[in-house]
Order: structure tokens, then C-alpha cells, then sequence
């Protein structure tokens, strides 16, 4: 069955829930191409939680009418921009179309907490199936305007105003 036509929700992730993205990791390469250089593999539920800085409340996760996690995302202010990041569907589930329902309501929460329009993200250039779903939902590519960690310099920056 096709989850983009049961009812989806966005709603604040608890401690369990980002514990639960752990088992969604098969190697270090997939967590740090989610969270970033400084993730460690395997990682445990604790340092994830930590990592994911849950307690800033701004952690997401999108869920069908059975409660389901079905993918996870965090968003906030950056450079006037409400800017998406550690964006994850659950493995389970790609290809389905919940990568782009989780950044569509990712924005459109996202824009209230920030009180605007712009958006932005960095991707990876190798995650070429990501790269493509940003730039088909109007996402371009951008010069971050401020200088970046050496690690971070070496992802695409995508921008939607």
C-alpha cells in the first residue's frame, strides 16, 4: 500500500523515537552522511540523542495513522532561512514518496517556527537520490555566504525562497 494515501503527521520526536533511528544506520558512512562528521558507528541511543541536540526542540517525526516512524527531520533559523537538516526515512520506506511528503510538512511547520518563506539545506553531492527530490521541489544550488568547517564545505548548499 502506498503511505502517501494514509494520513500522515509531523510531530515533536522524543528520546525514544531518535533512539529508534539508531537500528536505521548500517554503517558509519550512512550515519555521518545523516549527522555529520563527528558521528560515530555504531552509535548508541544515547549519544544520538546528544548529537541530535533533542532537547532544542525542534525534532520531527513524521508518523501514519498506526503511529508508525516513518522518517525524521530537524529544522531552524539559519541565515534567515528556515534551514532543514538531518533529514531520514525510515529505511523501510524509500522510494515511496516519503522523502518528499516529510520535506513538505518539514516546510510548511518549519515556516511558522521561523516566520518565513526562504529554506535551506546542505546534501552531500554523492546523495544524488536526495539532491534530485530537493531540486525537483525548487530547491538551486547556493554559495553558502559565510565561511564553513572544512567537512561541512564539502556538501552542496540548497536554497528555496
Amino acid at each position: 500500500m502506498d503511505k502517501n494515501t494514509l494520513p500522515l503527521s509531523l510531530v515533536a520526536a522524543t528520546e525514544r523515537d531518535v533512539a529508534n533511528l539508531c537500528d536505521w544506520f548500517k554503517s558509519l558512512d550512512e550515519v555521518r552522511d545523516w549527522g555529520g562528521p563527528n558521528m560515530s558507528f555504531p552509535i548508541s541511543s544515547h549519544s544520538l540523542v546528544k548529537e541530535t541536540k533533542l532537547e532544542h526542540g525542534l525534532s520531527y517525526k513524521l508518523i501514519d495513522d498506526k503511529n508508525n516512524l516513518l522518517a525524521f527531520g530537524q529544522c531552524y533559523e539559519r541565515m534567515g532561512r528556515c534551514h532543514l537538516a538531518r533529514l531520514i526515512v525510515n529505511p523501510e520506506m524509500r522510494g515511496s514518496g516519503i522523502g518528499r511528503q516529510l520535506v513538505i510538512y518539514m516546510m510548511t511547520l518549519g515556516a511558522e517556527l521561523v516566520a518565513t518563506s526562504g529554506f535551506s539545506l546542505f546534501v552531500w553531492p554523492h546523495n544524488k537520490v536526495a539532491k534530485k527530490l530537493y531540486e525537483s521541489m525548487g530547491f538551486k544550488t547556493a554559495i553558502y555566504p559565510e565561511p564553513l568547517a572544512p567537512e561541512l564545505a564539502k556538501c552542496d548548499y540548497l536554497i528555496k525562497d
